[in-house]
């Protein structure tokens, strides 16, 4: 996967959202709930293609989302897990930024 590829992901799920498709991941398949019709072939050799793209996308956002389930939560975690559990919300953070700041341009299919 490269940055094309992940451009192109972009830009179809955006395609997707705008003309009111909501796209899932579900384990490890990509769902795509097309209520006006508007899927042609095109579009599912697009969707297809970019499959794997579409899925780092989608899950990077969830992660994002769970980051912030966390932060607001504050758990409260036992002394000898901290330091793992610190580990850990860093490695996540690394892979997807900060979880309070979204780039707009990125992800313009949540919108």
């Amino acid at each position: 996967m490269n940055a094309q590829s992940l451009r192109d992901a972009v830009q179809l799920l955006s395609a997707l959202t705008t003309a009111g498709c909501h796209v899932r991941v579900e384990g490890d398949a990509l769902h795509v709930h097309d209520p006006r019709k508007i899927l042609t072939d095109e579009l599912r050799q697009a969707i297809n293609r970019h499959k794997l793209a579409i899925l780092a996308l989608l899950l990077r956002n969830t992660l994002r989302r769970l980051l912030q389930v966390l932060d607001m939560a504050q758990p409260p975690i036992p002394v000898g897990i901290q330091e793992d559990f610190a580990n850990a919300w860093l490695s996540a953070v690394r892979m997807v930024g900060e979880p309070w700041t979204v780039d707009e341009e990125s992800e313009p299919w949540q919108h």
